[in-house]
């Protein structure tokens, strides 16, 4: 697996950045990072 996509681990949650393409279909930069953080059962 591409180490793009593999999510890496830290005190504030889980860190995957963002494919180009969907970065570019969201409006944001390349390289945009998303940070999964759990809460109560749920992700934020």
């Amino acid at each position: 697996m591409s180490s793009i996509l593999t999510p890496q681990k830290t005190d504030r949650g889980w860190v995957i950045e963002i494919q180009p393409e969907v970065a570019q279909a969201m409006g944001v930069a390349e390289g945009s990072l998303v940070v999964l953080h759990a809460k109560e059962g749920s992700v934020e």
